[in-house]
């Protein structure tokens, strides 16, 4: 019997595979990834900024292939790269027979397979909020080493999370952990000074309400109008479109 004791939950490449392993395969999956129920709102946000057809785009972290499904419906080639088996599977009974789907790599490690300079725009939904800091900078890397000269990021997070308030406990042995895995909060400040550090010129990075529509806003503005306190209401979801400096 395990001894309950409150600890922080230290996420190691073995916890972080346990925890997506389970979670991909789930019930909660469709709810679990941020672009299977916004993952249009991502795309049509990104092609006022990007050009997506006629490129190699990759989505880094694809997880089951939610946002891959939306590029290739919208008649975007694409691929995807991905660090759990068990995700790999998912996307190749979701994509795989799709004549636009273009492939999925496995990557053990950092660096990926992909070869140096040969992608044209990396998707990153909802990853860096997972990554410890050597593993964030690394994948930072590793999306720059990618991609051409030129080439284009589209990334996101939440917004300014409060990583604290939504942590949880283990009832069985005590470990304290956020919910979704994440490690990393973000502002526009902070993530465009993170991306310029890594040889990214920020084309766009704002907080915004992504898959909410105009219903969605709208109750946001009126929450804000009569607030007691009146103070700006924090969009929930942070987008972030850089490009590769020479």
């Amino acid at each position: 019997m395990l001894k309950f004791a409150l600890h922080e939950v230290e996420w190691t490449p073995e916890h972080v595979r346990r925890f997506w392993a389970y979670v991909s395969n789930s019930p909660q999956a469709d709810r679990a990834y941020f672009s299977s129920h916004s993952g249009d709102a991502i795309i049509a946000f990104a092609q006022r900024h990007v050009p997506l057809q006629g490129v190699r785009v990759l989505d880094y972290g694809c997880g089951p292939g939610f946002l891959l499904e939306r590029l290739l419906q919208r008649g975007i080639r694409a691929e995807g790269l991905e660090f759990s088996p068990e995700s790999i599977d998912q996307v190749r009974k979701r994509c795989g027979d799709h004549p636009l789907f273009c492939g999925i790599t496995l990557a053990e490690r950092v660096p990926s397979p992909i070869a140096d300079a040969s992608v044209d725009v990396v998707f990153l939904v909802e990853v860096l909020e997972h990554l410890p800091a050597k593993a964030l900078e690394e994948t930072l890397g590793d999306i720059r080493r990618s991609l051409r000269r030129g080439g284009f990021l589209v990334a996101t997070t939440p917004h300014n999370e409060d990583l604290e308030i939504l942590k949880t406990i283990c009832p069985d042995c005590g470990c304290i952990f956020h919910p979704w895995q994440h490690v990393n909060s973000f502002t526009t400040s902070l993530m465009t000074n993170l991306l310029q550090n890594h040889g990214m010129e920020c084309v766009v990075c704002t907080g915004t309400t992504l898959g909410g529509g105009w219903p969605k806003k709208v109750l946001r503005l009126i929450r804000q109008t009569f607030s007691r306190n009146r103070q700006p209401v924090v969009e929930p979801h942070l987008i972030y479109i850089g490009r590769k400096t020479p």
